[in-house]
């Protein structure tokens, strides 16, 4: 159970980014279908990148939120200076 805020914020966001993928995939195959019925290629166009491109960015995006970042901050080198 996440006790720390930080914690909480990241796993609603990565909740979020889901269901938003989730609705944007939805969106797009019912854009898709009035594409077939319509043959306009403005449907295809927002079919395809609904159905493919931003749900694939957003988990894409939950996932490198969810692992670890292992990259270090390195400060100055400590001075020498002896008074």
């Amino acid at each position: 159970m996440p006790t720390n805020s930080l914690e909480i914020l990241w796993i609603c966001l990565i909740v979020l980014a889901t269901l938003a993928a989730i609705a944007l995939l939805a969106a797009g195959i019912a854009c898709l279908i009035r594409y077939a019925k319509t043959r306009q290629k403005k449907y295809l166009v927002a079919g395809l990148i609904m159905t493919l491109l931003v749900p694939g960015c957003l988990v894409l995006l939950g996932f490198l939120a969810w692992i670890p970042n292992a990259a270090v901050a390195y400060g100055p080198p400590p001075s020498n200076y002896v008074p």
